[in-house]
């Protein structure tokens, strides 16, 4: 994996549940998670959101991500 070829620690899930787990286990600087895996739903206050702009998560990248892309948004919120 890219983060790992960078020096990040990374760990993996094999759906969402386990990742909550490992998440409250291990406290990570960050989480990237697919939205379709399983045993994971998303939830909003709004009343009809529309598409992913209206997503609460701090970046939003689509598949297939370039291996620069998430590295330059990893690298950039754990700035923030």
């Amino acid at each position: 994996m890219a983060l790992r070829l960078e020096g990040f620690t990374v760990e993996g899930a094999s759906d969402g549940q386990e990742g909550l787990q490992k998440a409250v286990e291990l406290l990570p600087d960050s989480i990237i998670t697919d939205l379709s895996m399983p045993i994971i739903i998303a939830c909003t206050s709004e009343e009809a959101p529309s598409g992913t702009h209206d997503s609460r998560a701090d970046t939003l990248l689509t598949k297939p991500c370039p291996r620069d892309t998430l590295l330059l948004e990893v690298r950039q919120l754990l700035a923030a």
